[in-house]
Order: structure tokens, then sequence, then C-alpha cells
């Protein structure tokens, strides 16, 4: 159980911090990029990267284990 919550702490972080720092990148909108020169810079930062990371640990740590005798007890 500590793990899972770990896990999602870890996911939550890493997911706000990449969408902190794309937020932040808007910001070349004003220069006088497009959008599509914007997709193509965003494409090859890893805070990019760092999002889906996130994504990916916060659901895996919110399935359910069938082993687990508090679930076992809700079906019956």
């Amino acid at each position: 159980m500590l793990i899972k919550i770990i896990t999602f702490i870890i996911g939550f972080v890493l997911s706000s911090l990449s969408l902190t720092f794309l937020l932040l990148y808007l910001n070349i909108l004003n220069l006088g990029y497009s959008f599509i020169e914007f997709v193509n810079f965003i494409i090859r930062k890893w805070e990019l990267y760092l999002f889906f990371v996130g994504i990916i640990l916060m659901v895996l740590s919110l399935r359910k284990d069938k082993n687990n005798d508090i679930y076992l007890w809700f079906i019956d």
C-alpha cells in the first residue's frame, strides 16, 4: 500500500512539474512563433515525456489488487 502511495506521489510530481514547464513554454508564442513551430519545439523537450511517465505511474498506482482481503470482502 505504501508503495502505491509513493508511486502516485512521484507520478503526480512528475506530471505537475512537466505541465509547469509546458505552460512556461507558451511564452514562445508571444515571440512570433507559429503553432506548428511551437509543437515542434515542445516535442523535442524532455518535459513532455515526463508528463506521460507521470500519468502512467499514477494510473498504475490506482489499479486494484485482486489479492487484497478488503477487495474480496466487497465482492461477497
